[in-house]
C-alpha cells in the first residue's frame, strides 16, 4: 500500500484546490482588535499514536459492533501526513487503511482534506474546513463524496472535535442509498505517551506532588496561548489549577524547577519558563506532542 502514496498525495491536492470550503466565520461581541482572535490550527496536533474505540451501526459499509485499535499518524512532507488505521472488530475482523492528510491555510480560511483507503475494499475521502471559537477549540467539518461497496452507496458528514491535547471525538452521520442521514456512532480518539521519547517522561523518575507556597503558585497564574490551546492557570484554595479552553479545570501537581504534571494525566508535562519571578512562557508536551507559547495577559 506504501507505493500509493504518491499517487495519494497529488489526488488530494487535485481534490482540494477542486473543492476547497471556506472556513465557517468565527463570532465575537464588539469590534476586532487584533487580541481576541484564535491562532492558526496547528496539524502537528495529528502527530502520534492515537488509540481508537467507536461502535458504528450494521448498515452494510462494515459490519457493526465495537472496534477498537490505533490510528498512527507521522509527517510525510511540507503540509503532507501519513495515516495508518488499524481496528479490530469483536469478533476479531481486521479493519486497516492507509492514506494521507493534507492542511492548507490561505485567504480561503483553513481546510483540510483526509484520504484513507480501507482494505475492505472502499475509500472515505474527507474534505471540510477547520475553525476554532475563543474557548480553545478547534472542529473541523467534513463531508465524503458518495461510497459504493456491498451493492449498496453511502454518504458520510461529520465534525471531528478537538478538544484536548490529548483527546478529541469524531460525531459523524451516513446516508444509505440516498436516504436521510443517522447516526453512525461517535468515534473516540486518545493520544497514546511515547515512554521511549526521552521528552515525553521530562526526566521524571515518579511523579511527585510537592508543597508550594501562596506567593509561589501565584507566579505561574495566567492565561496562555499554548500552540492551538488556550490555557487558564489560576490559584484555587492554594492549589494550582489549569483550565484548557472551556473544559473542566484540573490541578496541576508540582515536581520542582517549574515543572508540573496535571492530575489525572500522569504521561502529560506542564512547564513553565520564569523571568523576574513571573511566568512567561508555558509548554505543555504529551508524547511526542509538544506545545508551547507566550503568556498572553498583561
Amino acid at each position: 500500500m506504501n507505493r500509493m502514496l504518491p499517487v495519494l498525495v497529488v489526488a488530494l491536492a487535485v481534490v482540494f484546490g477542486a473543492s476547497q470550503a471556506p472556513a465557517r466565520p468565527q463570532s465575537q461581541a464588539g469590534p476586532t482588535t487584533g487580541t481576541e482572535m484564535m491562532p492558526p490550527f496547528d496539524p502537528r496536533y495529528f502527530l502520534g499514536v492515537w488509540e481508537v474505540e467507536w461502535s458504528p451501526p450494521d448498515l452494510g459499509l462494515i459490519p457493526g459492533g465495537a472496534y477498537t485499535g490505533t490510528e498512527t499518524v507521522t509527517h510525510l512532507r511540507n503540509r503532507y501526513l501519513k495515516v495508518v488505521v488499524a481496528l479490530e472488530h469483536e469478533d476479531g475482523t481486521q479493519l486497516n487503511g492507509e492514506g494521507v492528510m493534507f492542511y492548507e491555510y490561505g485567504l480561503n480560511g483553513q481546510s483540510l482534506v483526509r484520504y484513507v483507503a480501507y482494505d475492505a475494499g472502499f475509500s472515505v475521502l474527507q474534505s471540510g474546513a477547520i475553525g476554532g471559537d475563543l474557548g480553545g477549540y478547534y472542529s473541523f467539518y467534513w463531508d465524503t463524496p458518495e461510497i459504493t461497496a456491498n451493492g449498496q452507496t453511502f454518504a458520510l458528514r461529520g465534525r471531528s472535535y478537538f478538544v484536548s491535547p490529548a483527546a478529541y471525538r469524531v460525531n459523524q452521520e451516513i446516508s444509505q442509498d440516498g436516504a436521510d442521514f443517522f447516526n453512525f456512532g461517535t468515534m473516540w480518539l486518545r493520544k497514546v505517551a511515547d515512554a521511549a521519547d526521552p521528552a515525553a517522561a521530562t526526566e521524571i523518575s515518579a511523579i511527585q506532588d510537592l508543597e508550594l507556597a501562596a506567593a509561589d503558585l501565584e507566579v505561574y497564574a495566567g492565561q496562555y496561548q499554548v500552540g492551538p490551546l488556550s490555557l487558564r492557570v489560576f490559584v484555587e484554595s492554594g492549589r494550582l489549577m489549569m483550565e484548557v479552553g472551556s473544559q473542566p479545570s484540573t490541578r496541576l501537581r508540582a515536581q520542582g524547577d517549574h515543572l508540573f504534571v496535571p492530575e489525572g494525566a500522569d504521561e502529560a508535562r506542564v512547564s513553565f519558563t520564569v523571568t523576574n519571578g513571573r511566568a512567561t512562557r508555558a509548554t505543555y508536551r504529551l508524547g511526542t506532542t509538544q506545545f508551547e507559547g507566550e503568556r498572553v495577559d498583561p
